[in-house]
């Protein structure tokens, strides 16, 4: 059974009232937001060269830090490819290593950033989907998923 048709005979909603409301979803997601932003989903992150700058990073909420990026567009001019700092709230540096974000792209699907630190593992983070501002690639917030343990947080930009 379809999604539409769970939708329909759950709730017993007529075809009509699951297209409108089918209708109202995708406008809202196509649509940029009265703010000038737009929210780019898992399958719309066209671009990763707005990475660049310092985020609030809550992978351990217990313990947030800043994560700093410094990047530069890669050779496609959708990918960033650069340098990173983690540090804790009053600047103490706990990582530094290496990054490279590339977008959605078919051989993947989502969107990730690799994080190798210095003489450790890369972390892979799967892009689940971020806020821009509308007509650039600034990333404001992003919703973010480490692919080893799994855990979903939130980084927001803080400069």
């Amino acid at each position: 059974m379809s999604p539409s048709e769970v939708l329909t005979c759950a709730p017993k909603m007529s075809a009509k009232q699951v297209e409108k409301l089918s209708d109202a979803y995708k406008k809202a997601v196509e649509a940029p937001s009265d703010g000038g932003y737009i929210w780019h989903g898992p399958n719309d992150i066209q671009n990763m060269t707005g990475l660049g700058g310092q985020f609030l990073w809550t992978e351990n909420p217990q313990a947030p830090v800043t994560m700093s990026f410094t990047v530069s567009a890669g050779p496609d001019g959708t990918s960033a490819d650069g340098t990173y700092t983690l540090a804790t709230l009053v600047g103490v540096t706990v990582e530094q290593g290496d990054v490279h974000a590339i977008p959605n792209n078919p051989a993947i699907g989502w969107a990730l950033i690799y994080l190798t630190p210095q003489g450790a593992d890369t972390r892979v983070y799967m892009v689940e989907g971020m806020l821009t501002p509308v007509g650039n690639w600034t990333i404001i917030n992003m919703e973010l998923e480490n692919a080893g343990s799994q855990q979903e947080f939130w980084a927001t930009r803080m400069s």
